[in-house]
């Protein structure tokens, strides 16, 4: 009875010394929470504080009892109460190492999920992007045929500029990881060809942080319905069809319009010479030619007013990755309109112009695609 009551006094004890921290934790938990709410504090967080108090009340009496048990036999008490203290402080630090231990190895498994998430959709956007410039580039070499029924359709030995080789088999099932591809060609009503198609990626499950289904057509924009994957939604959360990436915006032809544009405020009206002129090169990518840098996948080519019209310039940005981190490729013309192309070509003033919602940086709702 005697080593009995010393463990109890060992154990309550110091729950008794770390209580007074415990209760002030709780009732500044207490206090933040009425703050929070507006002056009503959380339920929950009060049923709590008088748990603990009650087991404040409780450790007190059974320290007592265990103090007038043992006093019978001090040796085996004092004994008993000394052993369960230094056992409970060397197994506290123990758990603690042991719980970094897990944590740490939790949160590697964490970062390999997620790494291996961002994989599957790279995975799944860069097979998109290829099937997308593939089937573009038949199409313009071949107009007249219009786009094929399906992608195993295309010539074999087709190839991107890069020289990427066009597969066909990235449609078929189990050819990209937790992706099923799906190629639907768009008939055009007044003739038996082809004249668009839709390209979707669809996830297999959800639940796979940021793997969300994509989709394509012939304008060689993709589109990601970001937050499809995930499965805990808030109230207030909702899922968005977003280019992905934006070639536009990676393009950086709008920053140097923007460049070009102060300069042109500086020195009354007059566009620089050339881009050597201006102090404006992000990536530090110049080239030989002083009309000519690279930012990212782009080649942006400035062309500088002429005799002419001195107060006129172009601003040209041709993807140099095409089908991999870019498709479209971009033309702001004298007239301050951006026209754009999918095929793997420099744009031209003849090419359409951007949607409005590109041009007033909005968010693009053009589409309407069956997305889950």
């Amino acid at each position: 009875m005697a080593t009995g009551s010393g463990i109890a006094l060992g154990i309550f004890g110091l729950f008794l010394l770390v209580s007074p921290f415990a209760f002030l934790s709780m009732f500044m938990l207490l206090g933040l929470s009425a703050n929070q709410m507006s002056g009503a504090s959380d339920p929950g967080l009060s049923h709590a504080l008088l748990a603990l108090l009650a087991l404040i009340l409780i450790s007190g009496w059974i320290v007592w009892c265990a103090f007038w048990n043992g006093k019978s036999q001090w040796i085996p008490f004092a004994i008993a109460a000394c052993a369960t203290v230094v056992y409970l402080s060397a197994g506290q630090r123990s758990l603690r190492l042991t719980e970094d231990r897990v944590e740490q190895k939790q949160q590697r498994a964490a970062e390999a999920f997620n790494v291996s998430s961002l994989k599957t959709n790279y995975d799944a956007h860069r097979a998109l992007a290829l099937l997308t410039g593939c089937l573009i580039e038949y199409h313009a070499a071949h107009p007249n045929a219009g786009f094929p029924a399906s992608p195993g359709a295309l010539p074999r030995d087709l190839q991107l500029p890069n020289g990427t080789a066009c597969d066909s088999s990235l449609v078929n099932p189990g050819a990209v990881a937790d992706y099923a591809l799906t190629y639907t060609p768009q008939q055009d009503p007044s003739s038996a060809s082809f004249n668009d198609f839709r390209l979707l990626a669809m996830p297999l499950k959800k639940g796979l942080p940021r793997v969300d289904p994509m989709a394509v057509d012939s304008r060689g924009r993709i589109f990601t319905y970001i937050g499809w994957s995930v499965t805990d939604r808030q109230p207030d959360f909702t899922p968005q069809l977003v280019e992905t990436p934006d070639d536009l915006f990676a393009s950086k032809v709008l920053l140097l319009r923007g460049a070009v544009r102060f300069f042109m405020q500086k020195n009354g009206g007059t566009p620089p010479v050339s881009l050597s002129n201006l102090s404006w090169n992000p990536d530090n990518n110049a080239t030989s030619d002083p009309d000519v840098t690279r930012v990212g996948p782009y080649q942006l080519n400035y062309i500088p007013p002429t005799p002419a019209n001195p107060t006129r310039y172009t601003l040209s940005a041709l993807c140099q990755s095409y089908g991999d981190t870019c498709i479209r490729s971009f033309l702001l013309d004298q007239d301050d309109e951006t026209h754009q192309t999918s095929q793997p070509r420099p744009a031209t003033s003849e090419d359409p112009l951007i949607p409005n919602c590109e041009r007033f940086a909005q968010t693009c709702r053009d589409i309407n695609w069956p997305l889950p």
